[in-house]
């Protein structure tokens, strides 16, 4: 799948080895103090280079909003993983989207049917025939992308003091696992970039995915657009910024977003699950006349 070495990072791991990088996932965020009030203050970091970008473009009609979304999620992350954000106007945001179109392509490929399949039989992976003719695509984008990942994490292993607080994620990582004392130490440098990888990204893909659908609705329903700057400009002042201590002010605002959620397509892909061990023993045919009878009483209602 996404990583080489079984049990690395979050979301495709399992038994002990995802609990402990779970538990100090959540640790980690803890203790750099991932409260509302620091999150609050990325997203406005990351929303003040938004508002610098779209007042620097010549042509405000025609506007890529999902570039510019990218970047503004990417860099909240950014913040959070590595302690750095991009500037839209400087050389080095290249290597932000030529990221991005990387990850773009991977999740173009999780929709064939060769993704799929590897999905539910991963050991497929390993027959020379099958990884060289059918995964051979999907594995060099993912190798692209380990490898760009692997840049952050190295740059970020430059500052990084064992002395000091941890800055940032992956500096709380280091510190961890690199502790011979710590209860992670079992832990190596690829659970590092599992987990970083796996943060990064789930945590991009979904909430562009949403601000994109966000917008959508909104160009498509001005008169929402109308209501929503009424209580905004009732609530907190057009002059004003809006924080999560406005959110009780401001219901309409809280329903449109709860309404996106719920209609928006926001993931491409669902992750797999399965159990251990058999949990219940149900018989096939009580089922079916369960749900016989079922479907029959709320037909003739």
């Amino acid at each position: 799948m996404f990583h080489e070495k079984l049990n690395v990072g979050v979301i495709f791991s399992e038994g002990t080895a995802w609990r402990d990088q779970r538990r100090l996932s959540l640790h980690l965020l803890r203790d750099l103090g991932m409260s509302r009030t620091i999150m609050e203050e990325n997203i406005m970091l990351s929303v003040d280079e938004l508002i610098t970008q779209i007042d620097s473009l010549d042509d405000k009609d025609n506007v890529n909003f999902s570039h510019l979304i990218h970047l503004t999620i990417g860099n909240v992350i950014n913040l959070i993983c590595f302690g750095f954000m991009y500037k839209h106007d400087e050389e080095r945001v290249k290597e932000f989207y030529d990221f991005q179109e990387v990850v773009d392509k991977v999740m173009v490929q999780n929709q064939n049917w060769q993704f799929r399949t590897l999905s539910m039989f991963p050991a497929l992976e390993k027959i020379a025939l099958c990884k060289h003719f059918l995964f051979r695509p999907f594995s060099k984008n993912n190798r692209i992308l380990k490898e760009m990942n692997l840049l952050k994490i190295r740059e970020a292993e430059k500052t990084f003091n064992p002395e000091f607080q941890p800055q940032n994620f992956t500096h709380g990582l280091f510190k961890e696992i690199r502790n011979p004392d710590s209860r992670y130490s079992y832990l190596t440098d690829d659970h590092i970039h599992g987990m970083i990888f796996d943060f990064y990204f789930a945590g991009q893909e979904t909430s562009t995915s949403v601000s994109r659908w966000i917008i959508l609705f909104l160009m498509e329903h001005k008169n929402i657009q109308h209501k929503l700057q009424k209580e905004i400009d009732d609530n907190v002042g057009r002059d004003n910024r809006i924080k999560m201590a406005d959110k009780i002010h401001l219901p309409y605002l809280n329903a449109f977003i709860y309404e996106s959620l719920r209609c928006a397509n926001i993931s491409k892909f669902e992750l797999l699950y399965y159990f251990e061990e058999q949990l219940i023993n149900v018989c096939f045919f009580s089922y079916i006349h369960s749900y016989s009878c079922l479907h029959k009483r709320y037909n003739n209602c």
